[in-house]
Parts: structure tokens; C-alpha cells; sequence
């Protein structure tokens, strides 16, 4: 079974069955589970949570949706104020809150629906385009209104030059807990990068876009889109309101110069992109990424290739022209909101 499999399973349950360790011949206790035929302690959280298992800590599960400038907070079940959020009406606009109402703060608004360009929705159209501007963010105003059991989803295509890392945010207001899908917009199937925090209605990561070429930027509620991200199918469920999507080309990091073969663990922060130099000799190598968490989906990426989608896990791509490489390391999506671990192997 497919890790997204696991995860989907494990988030639907609602209790834990009493199960005998070893032989059977004995029951594990209270506050203990059976993991590979061993009672180890189990993690019980409240209403609205899950478990991630890798950390210990409760983490939202998307059921309770909070407004602008308040996060589910796992350990009372309730929205609290986030001092990180933005306050007092404003919006996340790159990397800062902002007044939504000036004037000249939207370049963009989305255009007549439908507009999905085939993400969730059955529709041929697109939202609108957006443009990387050289300093500052693009923004684009639109709207999320679920029709019945049919969810609004609006898709926005951008072109790039050159291999570009963006910082990207969805704020919600007035109902929406906004999130957003990048993905190939010549193969959307060949991958995708989904912003989705179950915690609030504003979801923001950073993305890197490999080549030149045109990219799809999907939004929509946050709920939509983990259905989507997770192999189930999408529903109608969300607010009704609107939603501002920031765009921004940001810097890359240093990479970190590894050899070839090596093996190097370390841990990737909540919407970040981890970069690597390789110097690969001729031949055939594979570039692979293992993610243990059960609430990430681990994934690569070089001039080569992009890894597979969430069925392929660990992620892994091949390399085969002889010559220095740059390696992206980054999660599908990561619904927790602190650093994972992860394994980058070069064989």
C-alpha cells in the first residue's frame, strides 16, 4: 500500500483497536499500539487533529476551518489569535500584510468562471495570467464559491524564462481557508507542488520551477485541494468568499555540495526548498529523497527530471549526462507546520 494510502486511512480512523503483540498471547496497554508486532506508546489528540507520528505532536486535520489572523490550535481544539497571521483586515501579500482595499495592490482579478483549466473543475478556460515581475509580487484577487457538491477551483497559468524559485501565498477572507497547486502546464500530470495549511486560511511554500516554460497555479479550499493532493476525490466543501494570491521571485539558497554516491540526512523546513551541487561522472545514477513523515510527501527534482507523484515514493530521479547538477529537495505537500526529515541518497 501506496504511503498516501496509509495516510488517507489513518486520518479517516477514529479509533484505535485493542491488538495482541508477538503471538497474540498478550495486549498491548493503554496509551500503547502494536508497530511491527511491538507495543510502542500511541498519541491520542483531540477534535479536529491527527497524530504525526514522527514528531509526537498533534497537528490540524483541515475539519475546522479558522479566519484571517487566528490558527487551530491542536491542544484546546479551538482558533486562537496567531501572532504570525495577519491582523485587523490585512492580507498576506508578499511576505507582509497589507491593506486589501488599496487600489493598487491587485494586478490581476480572475477572470469569468469556469476557469479551472481542467485542475478539479471539467472547464477549458483559465483564470487569468500572471506575469514574475523582477522585484515584488504579482497579486491576484478572485473568488471561491462552491456550486453544491461542485468545488470552485481557479487556475492561473505563469511563464518563466529560466529555472526560478517563487514564494507563493493564498489568503482567505471572508469564509475561504485558501490553498493552491503549482504544477507542469504542458504535462500536468508530470507533477505538482501543493501549498495546503489545515491550520488557517492562509497557505504559503515556495516552489521551483526547473525550466523555462508555462506553469499552472491552481487555487481553491484548502480541503479541495488535499483531496486532490491525496488521491481522493474532490469535494464541494469550503467557504464562499474571496481569496489573494501573491506571487514573487525570490532568490535561490546556497546549495550544499555533496559527492557522488553519498548519503546526507538533514531536515527540511515548512514550505522550503533545500538545494544541492553534484559533480555526477558518466553514466546512469539515481537521485532519491525518503520522507518518513506520514504527513509529507517527499519529492526531488534536477535539469534531468522531476520525481514521480505521490505513488513513488521515496522520490527519486535518474541522471545520466556526465556534469554538475543542481538538486531541489522539496515535499509534494507537508501538512504540519514544523521541519521533516529527510534522506537524500546519490547511488
Amino acid at each position: 500500500m501506496c504511503k498516501v494510502d496509509r495516510m488517507r486511512n489513518w486520518l479517516l480512523a477514529v479509533s484505535v483497536l485493542a491488538l495482541g503483540c508477538g503471538d497474540n498471547s498478550r495486549t498491548c496497554g493503554t496509551g500503547t499500539k502494536v508497530e511491527d508486532g511491538v507495543c510502542v506508546p500511541s498519541l491520542t489528540c483531540g477534535a479536529g487533529t491527527i497524530a504525526d507520528e514522527e514528531t509526537g505532536d498533534c497537528v490540524a486535520d483541515g475539519t475546522h476551518v479558522c479566519t484571517n489572523g487566528t490558527r487551530f490550535d491542536p491542544e484546546t481544539s479551538t482558533c486562537q489569535i496567531d501572532p504570525s497571521a495577519c491582523q485587523n483586515g490585512t492580507v498576506l501579500i508578499g511576505g507582509a500584510c497589507v491593506d486589501p482595499t488599496t487600489d493598487t495592490l491587485v494586478d490581476l482579478v480572475e477572470g469569468p468562471e469556469p476557469n479551472g483549466l481542467g485542475v478539479v473543475e471539467a472547464s477549458a478556460s483559465q483564470a487569468g495570467n500572471i506575469t514574475v515581475k523582477p522585484t515584488g509580487a504579482f497579486v491576484v484577487r478572485g473568488t471561491i464559491a462552491p456550486h453544491g457538491d461542485a468545488p470552485d477551483v481557479d487556475t492561473y497559468v505563469v511563464h518563466v524564462d529560466m529555472p526560478t524559485l517563487l514564494e507563493i501565498s493564498a489568503d482567505g477572507v471572508g469564509g475561504v481557508a485558501a490553498g493552491f497547486a503549482a504544477g507542469d502546464g504542458v504535462d500536468p500530470d508530470d507533477w505538482w507542488r501543493y501549498g495546503i495549511d489545515l491550520g488557517s486560511d492562509t497557505s504559503r511554500r515556495k516552489v521551483y520551477l526547473r525550466d523555462a516554460g508555462d506553469y499552472l497555479i491552481a487555487v481553491g479550499d484548502v480541503r479541495t485541494l488535499f483531496d486532490r493532493a491525496t488521491t481522493a476525490a474532490p469535494s464541494g466543501a469550503g467557504g464562499t468568499g474571496a481569496y489573494y494570491l501573491s506571487v514573487s521571485a525570490v532568490a535561490l539558497p546556497a546549495a550544499t555540495a555533496v559527492s557522488v554516491p553519498s548519503t546526507a540526512t538533514a531536515s527540511l523546513a515548512n514550505g522550503e526548498v533545500a538545494f544541492y551541487q553534484a559533480t555526477f561522472p558518466s553514466g546512469m545514477h539515481r537521485v532519491s529523497v525518503a520522507m518518513p513523515s506520514e504527513l509529507a510527501v517527499g519529492a526531488v527534482a534536477t535539469a534531468d527530471g522531476h520525481s514521480a507523484e505521490v505513488d513513488g515514493q521515496p522520490a527519486e530521479v535518474a541522471v545520466n549526462v556526465a556534469g554538475s547538477r543542481l538538486i531541489a529537495v522539496d515535499a509534494q505537500f507537508a501538512l504540519g507546520t514544523g521541519p521533516v526529515a529527510f534522506t537524500l541518497a546519490i547511488q
